[in-house]
């Protein structure tokens, strides 16, 4: 795992992610690294306890990024709520 960080702007509309980790696995079975990084992002207003009204749940973000034979990266990003 090559490190976590949080990113968190100052404005409660706006949108905090927190990264949890860059993985290098290889994904597919073809003997190269693929990229893996999960994340997940939320109004800042809607991290506070209680959250603000008409608060949603926020969004998990997983991130592969598949080593191609030559040498770029193809992405995949799926997502779902919290």
């Amino acid at each position: 795992m090559y490190g976590e960080h949080t990113a968190t702007p100052t404005a409660p509309t706006s949108w905090a992610c927190r990264h949890h980790g860059l993985r290098a696995v290889d994904a597919d079975c073809d003997g190269a690294p693929d990229l893996l990084m999960d994340q997940s992002c939320q109004q800042v207003q809607c991290e506070a306890a209680p959250p603000a009204a008409g608060c949603t749940a926020g969004t998990a973000f997983h991130q592969v990024n598949h080593h191609l034979p030559d040498g770029g990266y193809r992405g995949e990003v799926t997502s779902a709520p919290l």
